[in-house]
């Protein structure tokens, strides 16, 4: 298979993915509608089958993990390299090549509270800790 065809399927994925609102989407409606998500999954599989004709459910959760996983790595660098104030030239350039493909994933990964469960001194007192939530 060509890498330009698989490019191309996995562009087509990204698309699929992001019209989907009930996969990514958090604060949607749809994101816990466990039948539109099911079907979203069986797009994504189709897909999929262009390039891997055994993938599955669990073979495309993973692809969207590790699609996730690599843009939230370069937008890190990205984020450091804007804050250590140097010129415009200096900030870093993603090397993926689907990185701006990904950008409306921006706003998904939330800081949420959560409480701790180390022992303080006062034993009705909660300690608050922001994690990320990881999707």
């Amino acid at each position: 298979m060509s890498r330009e065809k698989e490019s191309q399927c996995i562009e087509d994925f990204i698309n699929i993915y992001r019209s989907e609102h009930c996969l990514w989407k958090i604060k949607s409606r749809e994101y816990h509608d466990k039948c539109k998500r099911d079907a979203a999954y069986k797009l994504l599989v189709e897909k999929l089958k262009e390039i891997d004709s055994s993938a599955t459910k669990s073979v495309v959760v993973k692809k969207i993990n590790n699609l996730r996983s690599s843009y939230r790595k370069e937008l890190k660098k990205v984020k450091e390299s804007t804050r250590t104030g140097s010129g415009a030239d200096d900030v870093y350039q993603p090397k993926l090549w689907y990185f701006n493909m990904l950008s409306f994933l921006d706003d998904q990964d939330t800081p949420r509270n959560s409480r701790s469960n180390i022992e303080s001194d006062d034993e009705n007192s909660v300690s608050e800790v922001s994690l990320i939530e990881i999707k």
